[in-house]
């Protein structure tokens, strides 16, 4: 009787990167807030999607991680890039619906960067004197702000969840209405235009703008 050889796990093919290989399964965290229940882990939405793509005969995820700010998925494809699935996105959907997971959308990942909007005001509805700490603490807090970026700017794609630079308590103690935020996007042309102009338009007002590092 002939044993049959142990098939090694397929390797990266050459010439592809990790950021054409990724997929993300991306949570709405605007409005309804939705997130990956707690009780499904990353390995069994990542079996779960291999369970679909092994039906289709290709390739398959490698890895499944779990971004520690957005809570968005992170998944990384094996010989094949990202674009190669595209028609199996429907049964990709359904599966992962099986689970109890819902409000997601599968994209392509996209090069991130850092960026720091100044001049922005405190107040929590961007106009006025009266602000509180607490105004910027919760999973809502930023909601305004980054709508009204999105909206202003199309081409701007905040992923994460935003900050500003220093205390709170302390900007208030000396009086300060406006600060500067962190703000991670994906790297669009848009996203390109406004860091050669140095400028960008938040709540109606021209705010200088630069890369974070």
């Amino acid at each position: 009787m002939t044993r049959r050889k142990a098939r090694s796990p397929p390797s990266p093919a050459p010439g592809l990167t990790e950021l054409e290989r990724r997929v993300i399964v991306c949570f709405v965290k605007r409005g309804t807030k939705a997130r990956m229940p707690r009780v499904i882990k990353t390995e069994m939405v990542k079996n779960a999607l291999n369970s679909v793509l092994a039906a289709g005969g290709i390739a398959r995820f490698g890895s499944c991680e779990k971004h520690l700010t957005s809570g968005d998925l992170l998944l990384s494809l094996v010989q094949l890039a990202a674009v190669s699935f595209s028609g199996m996105v429907p049964s990709m959907q359904r599966a992962l619906m099986k689970l109890g997971i819902n409000e997601f959308a599968f994209n392509k990942d996209r090069k991130r960067i850092k960026i720091i909007i100044s001049k922005l005001p405190f107040s929590s509805l961007g106009h006025g004197s009266i602000w509180k700490p607490e105004d910027w603490q919760g999973d809502t807090a930023f909601d305004d702000l980054i709508r009204d970026l999105e909206i202003t700017n199309p081409g701007f794609n905040v992923v994460g969840r935003p900050h500003w630079i220093g205390s709170l308590t302390g900007h208030k103690a000396h009086r300060h209405m406006q600060g500067s935020v962190v703000f991670t996007v994906e790297l669009t042309n848009a996203v390109r235009a406004s860091l050669d102009r140095y400028w960008i338009v938040v709540f109606s007002q021209e705010n200088p703008l630069r890369v974070w590092v």
